[in-house]
């Protein structure tokens, strides 16, 4: 915008100049006119020039006006654009959390069904949260199939709570077992999808901050 303005008045100050410069030459010639018909004409010219010189201003300030409104709506775009990723990074950062927090409670146990299953469930909302269509318009087609092939993670936990909330009955109070690495589900693969899926974002807002 700066720049915008800078070449606006340069420009104008040269328009300005050339007008100026011509109005004292067209003066000069009308005042040492050698007949009334001549003095006339030149006095025609004059007036002419000063019709140009609005014109070519109002050229200019509908080019100026013109200019502004594109770059508002290619900035209201943009914001738009980076509010969308900046909630899908939230989104994938509370699915981090929420990966972490189940993994760590199945391999230890001593944690109720309850929050187990509720985290699950939890889990599988947030997840359907990232194919809201808005979201889209922040992020670009390879982060979008990243999102999309972490569905079989997501329905694999989910079914591997389904089990053991079956195993132990459904009773929410009922704390469950210690499953070790070995029994947990496969969580650690899922957390590293997710991390890989937001450095993806980071990236992107770097990309759209450089726009």
């Amino acid at each position: 915008m700066k720049k915008l303005v800078f070449y606006v008045l340069l420009f104008v100050a040269f328009v300005a100049s050339i007008a100026i410069g011509t109005s004292v030459a067209l003066w000069r010639n009308a005042v040492h006119a050698s007949t009334e018909t001549e003095y006339k004409i030149w006095l025609d010219m004059l007036s002419l020039l000063g019709s140009w010189t609005s014109g070519i201003g109002a050229v200019v300030a509908a080019w100026v006006a013109l200019h502004i409104a594109n770059q508002q709506r290619r900035d209201s775009i943009l914001l738009d654009r980076v509010r969308a990723l900046h909630h899908t990074m939230a989104i994938v950062n509370d699915l981090r959390l929420r990966v972490h927090y189940l993994g760590k409670s199945l391999k230890e146990g001593s944690k109720p069904l309850a929050a187990i299953t509720g985290n699950s469930l939890a889990l599988m909302r947030r997840y359907e949260a990232l194919y809201d269509r808005d979201l889209y318009s922040g992020i670009d087609g390879t982060i979008i199939e990243r999102i999309t092939k972490l569905s079989g993670s997501f329905f694999g936990i989910e079914t591997a709570v389904a089990v053991i909330s079956s195993h132990l009955d459904h009773k929410a109070h009922v704390n469950i077992p210690p499953l070790g690495a070995n029994g947990a589900p496969p969580t650690d693969k899922l957390y590293n999808e997710l991390d890989d899926l937001y450095t993806a974002l980071e990236e992107s807002r770097k990309n759209l901050e450089q726009l």
